[in-house]
């Protein structure tokens, strides 16, 4: 008889982060240290950070893939082979996966041709050998208020391999035949949970990591999932292995963030068109959202943190806010050219009159969000990636802003200049051509 592995999970609440020194992945890191140089080698331990937002900040420490096939043996074999896959990855620490060890059984294996032979079918033997072993519901005595089973039971029948193939069960043919003569009865260990996935059988295994945010790890077990696939040749239309749970939700709110992000520069722009009564100042208005990318990308890069769900809506807040010294900008120099003053000269004064007001805009917002992106205070460093971007991209959109945007004003300014040359020329060859041709007419 194999020992049935026992598992017990172990919650701990940690106090307030203003009350304590260390940060939780330092305190769940130095237990670690200690509880594996103390208790013994045959217990295996699992350390796993649990938060209701660990998903959108891209910090969730396990990773889940999901293994569907409609043969348990062949899903079986990959879930091995993928939990020895992933030990591979560095930043994987432990491996795991829901298929929990059950406890051992006998099971009896019908011989269908035998039991044809004797007129039994799969059927009623799995009923004769189940109402020998644990009886038959006769009927409910109700006692004191409470139902209780009352169950007819064959006396001096146990639980023993031999016991079990002695039975004896009457066949339609009227003749008696032991169940031995019908099958074989093989000892086994019965599953303790069966998990099904659109019918077939599914398995979960679960890879926890550290060092690591959820995306970098994310493409990491996808490469190797790859792989497998390649060279074991998986059928892919009979089974699934794929990323599910935390990547999965990650995915899926990328997805959606990324349409939000296109529907508010689109909307954006509509309110600037009408606005300015111009299809092509808007767009040098938006040029500021590239340029503000520059920012965004350095400083989450500077703070190591990973470009999560909260920078994304941080980047969505920026499409509103940078455009702004854009706008400031712009609409100074269309008032000056509208009064005369040259292009050149125009951008130059709205540059040094307008430098003051952007540059408030932009250092009120920045330091307004200063905390959030520090990360004082209980929580906030799950949205510290979100004020991050934010920063990022208003510092790098407000000083590209004075520089390129005037640039990119006077650029198209001069192609306009050049189409209004060229019509110009244009409308003088045609009254030059009509000239010459009234002359050779006379």
């Amino acid at each position: 008889m194999l020992e049935e592995q026992k598992r017990l999970p172990l919650i701990i609440t940690l106090i307030d982060s203003d009350s304590r020194t260390r940060t939780t992945d330092k305190v769940m890191n130095d237990l670690k240290d200690k509880l594996n140089s103390t208790i013994s080698k045959e217990i295996h331990l699992g350390f796993n950070l649990s938060n209701s937002m660990e998903a959108m900040s891209g910090q969730a420490s396990a990773a889940e893939i999901l293994v569907v096939g409609p043969n348990v043996t062949k899903v079986k074999e990959y879930v091995q082979e993928l939990s020895t896959r992933l030990k591979n990855i560095k930043e994987v620490t432990t491996v795991s996966d829901s298929m929990e060890a059950g406890k051992e059984e006998y099971q009896f294996i019908v011989d269908k041709e035998k039991a044809m032979k004797n007129g039994l079918t799969t059927h009623q033997v799995a009923m004769f050998v189940n109402q020998s072993i644990q009886g038959q519901v006769a009927t409910k005595l109700s006692t004191s208020g409470v139902e209780k089973d009352v169950r007819l039971k064959i006396q001096g029948i146990n639980n023993s391999k031999k016991a079990i193939e002695n039975l004896e069960m009457t066949s339609p043919l009227g003749t008696k035949v032991a169940l031995k003569e019908l099958g074989t009865v093989v000892e086994a260990q019965s599953p303790a949970t069966i998990a099904r996935d659109n019918q077939q059988d599914a398995v979960t295994v679960y890879a926890n990591f550290e060092n690591a945010d959820m995306g970098t790890i994310s493409s990491k077990i996808q490469t190797e999932l790859d792989t497998m696939v390649q060279d074991l040749k998986i059928n892919e239309n009979m089974y699934s292995v794929k990323l599910v749970g935390g990547t999965e939700m990650m995915e899926d709110a990328f997805s959606s963030l990324t349409l939000a992000l296109i529907l508010s520069v689109v909307f954006v722009y509509m309110i600037m068109a009408s606005q300015f009564g111009s299809l092509i100042h808007p767009l040098i208005i938006l040029v500021t959202l590239p340029l503000a990318m520059i920012g965004v990308t350095g400083g989450l890069i500077l703070t190591g943190k990973s470009f999560s769900i909260t920078a994304f809506m941080g980047i969505i807040i920026l499409v509103g806010i940078v455009v702004n010294n854009a706008i400031v900008f712009i609409d100074y120099v269309n008032k000056l050219i509208k009064q005369n003053l040259p292009v050149r000269a125009a951008l130059i004064q709205a540059g040094t009159t307008r430098l003051r007001p952007i540059l408030m805009t932009a250092l009120t917002t920045i330091l307004g969000l200063m905390p959030l992106a520090v990360g004082l205070g209980e929580g906030t460093e799950i949205q510290a990636p979100m004020a991050i971007a934010v920063i990022g991209g208003l510092l790098s959109s407000t000083v590209l802003t004075l520089v390129v945007i005037p640039v990119v004003y006077s650029l198209i300014e001069s192609l306009k200049g050049i189409r209004k040359k060229l019509k110009i020329v244009m409308q003088t060859l045609k009254e030059v051509e009509k000239e010459i041709v009234t002359v050779t007419a006379k």
